[in-house]
């Protein structure tokens, strides 16, 4: 569905994108159109391996048998190397990403999606996109801004956390990634958000199966309400997740990333550089 000139949404089940494409400065709506009505066609493909992307990573095989959605789905969740993940960690950024990749090879050379928080980039070296980054998943505010070139390398800057569209075992309002790929740093941002967690009287727990009959977690204890924290549990909940994020990125799998425990934030020195508080206005029509 077309929005204002520019964006579209395409929307189904969990899936809201809202996609945007550019050719040299112009916007290209048809682009976008194009890439959102695709979509549909990727949740299709997943539909009869919902089995599988229930598995944890360990226990996955991406063959050239599988549809290429599952494959990525399954690639992204072994290259972050958690065992406790499913290929479920990866499914929004992947279908951003493949949308982002079909959009641009129809001629675009700026194109953004953007998958309920998990945002896929692809652009040339020259263009510049400024990406909103929230401190708490349930709230719209937006606390930040990512100015991210062609030239860095981000495909995918995404976030997870606390009453986020996902379970968390953590105790993280949001945990930001930014990787090569939307795929790569959906499952990092899981990941990241996950190691948060602490043992402590103020956060509850649950069984995923007893809040969700069809989950991928089945066995586990998920984060089901936090309290107010004290600040030796927020700064052990920050600490235990920068820990995650420096193995990943001495690993490579992702560039930086940014995490906020009850409104304390850090982030890595790797973004420091292009990571600016949000003014009104700096987020252009461009994105």
């Amino acid at each position: 569905m077309p929005l204002n000139g520019t964006w579209v949404l395409a929307e189904s089940g969990p899936m809201r994108l809202l996609v945007a494409a550019w050719d040299r400065g112009k916007p290209r709506q048809e682009f976008a159109q194009r890439g959102g009505e695709w979509a549909f066609s990727l949740l299709e493909e997943l539909a009869p391996f919902r089995g599988v992307i229930k598995k944890r990573g360990p226990e996955l095989n991406a063959n050239k048998n599988l549809p290429r959605v599952v494959r990525e789905m399954i690639t992204a969740v072994q290259r972050v190397g958690d065992a406790d993940l499913t290929p479920l960690a990866a499914v929004a950024g992947t279908i951003s990403d493949l949308v982002a990749e079909y959009i641009a090879s129809q001629g675009a050379n700026k194109v953004i999606v953007d998958n309920g928080g998990d945002i896929a980039i692809r652009m040339a070296p020259e263009e510049v996109v400024r990406v909103g980054v929230r401190l708490d998943v349930t709230r719209p505010e937006i606390s930040h801004c990512l100015v991210v070139t062609g030239e860095m390398g981000i495909g995918g800057v995404t976030t997870s956390g606390l009453g986020g569209r996902s379970f968390t075992k953590g105790v993280a309002q949001a945990a930001v990634a930014l990787g090569p790929t939307a795929s790569v740093a959906d499952a990092a941002s899981t990941s990241v958000a996950n190691a948060t967690a602490i043992n402590s009287p103020l956060v509850k727990k649950a069984r995923a199966e007893e809040l969700d009959p069809d989950t991928d977690l089945r066995g586990d204890e998920v984060t089901l309400e936090v309290g107010n924290l004290g600040v030796q549990e927020i700064e052990e909940a920050l600490s235990k997740g920068m820990e995650k994020v420096q193995h990943l990125m001495e690993r490579d799998v992702i560039r930086g990333a940014l995490i906020c425990v009850q409104g304390k934030v850090v982030w890595s020195s790797e973004i420091k550089d292009f990571l600016f508080p949000f003014m009104p206005n700096s987020l252009n029509k461009e994105g």
